[in-house]
């Protein structure tokens, strides 16, 4: 949600099934990333927000996609769509078993789409550490929720296992 917001979005949809152990789906409208932005974000610790020393001085984002994605990809099955306005096409990868697949172009409208499947699939003992569904879906509303109260101009839509649960359309102020 964070690069979501960082990438300009003005719509925000996450969709998330078992408490995000078996899904968790985060479509934006913001400004997406190029082929070669997508090949870099799932390498761990690399951001295309940062180009020199001088830069952290001057940081005005929030997320880190190199390190959201290499360590989400490292526990679950990942996919990323995303297009940039320019582009007459998208791109499409994903990551499974720490293999990411060729690259693809795809049709679809600005933006990036984030699709992780099966999290902790490959590792049950990384399982024990989660707390109960009614807890861990408290945690997503939550940061959901604080996230759409500080960005007034961005509409929000979080969905638990195809119900609607924060629909939080853009107010503006």
């Amino acid at each position: 949600v964070e690069n979501s917001l960082d990438a300009g979005a003005t719509d925000i949809r996450i969709m998330i099934q078992d408490a995000g152990r078996e899904l968790i789906e985060v479509i934006d409208n913001g400004h997406g990333m190029d082929a070669e932005n997508l090949k870099k974000a799932f390498i761990q610790h690399s951001t295309s927000k940062i180009s020199g020393i001088e830069d952290l001085e001057h940081l005005v984002t929030m997320g880190f996609r190199g390190e959201a994605l290499s360590s989400i990809a490292s526990v679950a099955y990942v996919e990323v769509s995303t297009k940039i306005k320019e582009a007459k096409t998208g791109n499409f990868v994903s990551m499974s078993n720490g293999r990411m697949s060729a690259l693809k172009q795809i049709g679809r409208d600005t933006g990036t789409t984030v699709y992780v499947m099966k999290l902790f699939g490959g590792h049950p003992a990384r399982l024990k550490y989660l707390k109960s569904d009614r807890v861990e879906v408290g945690h997503i509303i939550q940061v959901v929720l604080e996230r759409a109260l500080v960005n007034p101009d961005v509409a929000f839509k979080l969905q638990n296992d195809g119900v609607e649960v924060i629909n939080a359309p853009r107010a503006g102020n």
